[in-house]
């Protein structure tokens, strides 16, 4: 009996060794699979919001340098008139996007501003002034012609904040969601571990 228990105890003493150590390198595994989802998730995430916070900003952009170019296609025939309420009535339309903040049209014959309309609490005031339009906002300024001739330029500014407040809210959701994706796969891992005790 003495000699059973001899070889028993090392051989138990090898099974517990040999299921600690097993145990111990599923746990490693485990969490290195884990490290590695959320490092490669994470950067992938952060990648496709760059990605898409510069496509957003590019397609707000062309949009408002296509606007540009229209108001100053527009622009040029009520200018050689010296019809400023035609021009009014025209660029009125233009404060429905939203992004735009002020339009100065700059007469090149005479030297000096022709117009100014800016929106301010969705209303559009006249000849106001907007130097400090330049510190606040971005700008497109493009060049007015008649029959190939400079007759002057308008100025066109709008404002991006609320496409640069949109994609900080989309990122804030995509995180929290990247959060409780975590979570879940912690719990998912420690019920398997659980399990592997137990079974």
């Amino acid at each position: 009996m003495n000699l059973v228990y001899k070889s028993l105890i090392p051989t138990i003493i090898i099974l517990i060794s040999g299921f600690y150590i097993l145990f111990n390198n599923s746990m490693y595994s485990q969490s290195k699979v884990v490290e590695y989802l959320r490092t490669n998730s994470s950067s992938l995430i952060e990648k496709q919001l760059i990605r898409q916070k510069e496509e957003e900003l590019a397609m707000h952009n062309k949009f408002m340098d296509f606007s540009s170019n229209t108001m100053a296609n527009l622009t040029s025939n009520f200018l050689l008139d010296f019809n400023k309420d035609g021009l009014i009535k025209e660029l009125r339309y233009f404060f429905n996007i939203s992004t735009i903040r002020g339009i100065v049209v700059y007469d090149g014959l005479i030297n000096q501003v022709f117009l100014t309309l800016s929106k301010d609490k969705n209303k559009i005031q006249i000849d106001v002034n907007i130097e400090n339009y330049t510190k606040t906002y971005q700008f497109i300024k493009k060049e007015l012609f008649y029959e190939g001739e400079k007759i002057g330029y308008i100025v066109v500014y709008y404002d991006d904040a609320n496409i640069k407040n949109k994609i900080k809210k989309m990122e804030k959701e995509l995180f929290l969601k990247l959060k409780e994706h975590d979570s879940s796969i912690e719990t998912i891992i420690e019920n398997r571990s659980k399990e592997f005790i137990f079974t």
